[in-house]
């Protein structure tokens, strides 16, 4: 692993479905006349848990033209690393900043300037035969043969940090017969959304939707921090503009934003 000298900041989540997709091409253009040429806008690719906020940002004032490809962060920097025309990476967890890195695909310094919680979730109208599970433990207790448990892929960070959480707990093995796997922390969403499972895990910023109810968060200690990054991709022309958007994540305009959808500071 390549040692990343960083800068830290603060954290993140969503309020609605909004933007559920898993690599899907939006433009959209801001600035003084909101008037951005599409030859000028900025490629990001960002995880599918940055949806909401990456999209919601574009509409302060001055913000740069983004073009924006969300999906699991895995896939985008393995996309990047092939010569994907991206021109910012956004994800939710380092391993993907240090593999570009190792790719010699970043430029310059990547930040750190979000952080996120897990949360187990299901449907407020979804019942259960006994008390409701508030941890890892009676969620065991309380699962029924024919249940099933949303879960991001291992290869996702929302999976992978869930994951980390169940062994701690030795529980993994437990629990495992009861996995649906999602292609990332969206789609993890919208099968519980959709009641295609009973309960799942996603980000604390996910959990926001007036249908679900949060029965219980994973111990932060149980699993790696939950960090978001972004670096500017090398090799592109916009590189300056790439290092700038990513310097003005730190910005107090778009930590407020963050707070608002949901983040927690450090």
């Amino acid at each position: 692993m390549i040692p990343l000298q960083l800068r830290r900041a603060i954290p993140k989540p969503m309020h609605s479905l909004g933007c559920c997709v898993s690599v899907a091409l939006l433009l959209v253009g801001c600035g003084p006349d909101n008037q951005a040429a599409e030859g000028e806008a900025l490629t990001v690719f960002a995880a599918a848990s940055c949806a909401d906020w990456v999209t919601d940002l574009v509409k302060l004032p001055s913000t740069a033209s983004l073009r924006l490809q969300f999906g699991p962060s895995s896939g985008l920097a393995r996309q990047i690393a092939d010569g994907a025309p991206a021109d910012v990476f956004i994800t939710a967890h380092k391993r993907w900043i240090e593999y570009l890195i190792e790719a010699d695909r970043v430029d310059g310094q990547p930040i750190s300037f979000a952080y996120n919680s897990l949360v187990c979730v299901a449907l407020k109208s979804t019942t259960f035969e006994g008390p409701a599970p508030r941890n890892l433990g009676s969620l065991a207790d309380a699962l029924q043969t024919d249940d099933r448990i949303a879960i991001a892929d291992e290869s996702v960070p929302a999976g992978d940090y869930t994951r980390q959480a169940l062994t701690s707990a030795n529980l993994l093995p437990t629990l495992k017969p009861y996995f649906v796997g999602q292609d990332d922390a969206r789609s993890t969403l919208r099968a519980i959304a959709q009641g295609q499972a009973k309960v799942g895990f996603v980000y604390a910023s996910d959990a926001q939707l007036a249908s679900l109810q949060s029965l219980f968060t994973l111990d932060p200690s149980t699993h790696e921090t939950i960090n978001y990054w972004a670096c500017a991709i090398r090799g592109r022309t916009q590189n300056t503009q790439a290092l700038v958007f990513i310097e003005s994540l730190q910005s107090v305009r778009v930590q407020d934003l963050l707070q608002r959808s949901g983040f927690s500071p450090k």
